[in-house]
């Protein structure tokens, strides 16, 4: 399964909020009720719930937090980790909320020995 296509986390040169952040996650989940309208998979179904639930708690993420989110993302200039935990939602875990999404983000990627990080 792939993610629903490019990543767009900035806004010129303005940062991230959690309204952006929230927009990503409302994004996956109408993608993922396409997926499940396409596929017969429950996984879609109940990651397409699960990105609802981290697009109303988005606004919960600390400003810190979001930042050093941001500027991993911009350090990288690729989406890859990203991407490849927008995928897992829902058939490889399912995230608790929007900071549990962030913080497992940053791990993977400043942790040199993430699984993620060399995907």
């Amino acid at each position: 399964m792939t993610s629903g296509g490019p990543l767009n986390f900035t806004h010129g040169t303005d940062l991230m909020d959690c309204t952006d952040l929230a927009e990503v996650f409302r994004e996956q989940a109408e993608w993922r009720r396409q997926k499940a309208r396409e596929y017969p998979d429950e996984r879609n179904i109940e990651a397409a719930e699960c990105f609802d639930r981290l697009a109303a708690t988005a606004t919960n993420v600390e400003p810190a937090v979001l930042q050093a989110y941001e500027e991993l993302l911009e350090d990288y200039g690729d989406h890859e980790l990203q991407s490849e935990l927008l995928r897992q939602v829902g058939f490889h875990w399912l995230p608790a909320n929007a900071s549990e999404f962030i913080s497992r983000f940053i791990r993977e990627r400043t942790n040199p020995w993430s699984i993620c990080s060399k995907a």
